[in-house]
């Protein structure tokens, strides 16, 4: 009995240990997303309309874990316990 809460105190020490890691890195991409979007001129600027080209070069200028955008598309959310109702938006 001691033996096995010895290893799921040991368990919950390591997935504490991995969550607050992942937790510093995702606030960490935040930040470089913010910093990003704050520093980049705007994507579409007066009457100048970008080119595939341009939009291209912006992509490759950006790594994955320096921008980040909203999905497009529907993620549905979380289901909660007896909840049958859930349906995506029209």
């Amino acid at each position: 009995m001691e033996e096995k809460e010895a290893e799921l105190r040991k368990e919950v020490t390591n997935a504490q240990g991995r969550y607050n890691d992942l937790l510093r890195t995702h606030v960490a991409h935040i930040e470089r997303c913010r910093r990003v979007q704050r520093d980049q001129p705007a994507l579409m600027s007066g009457s100048k309309s970008q080119t595939v080209t341009d939009m291209t070069d912006v992509a490759l200028s950006l790594s994955p874990t320096e921008c980040c955008s909203p999905p497009k598309e529907y993620v549905p959310p979380v289901a909660r316990v007896g909840s049958d109702d859930i349906l995506p938006p029209e």
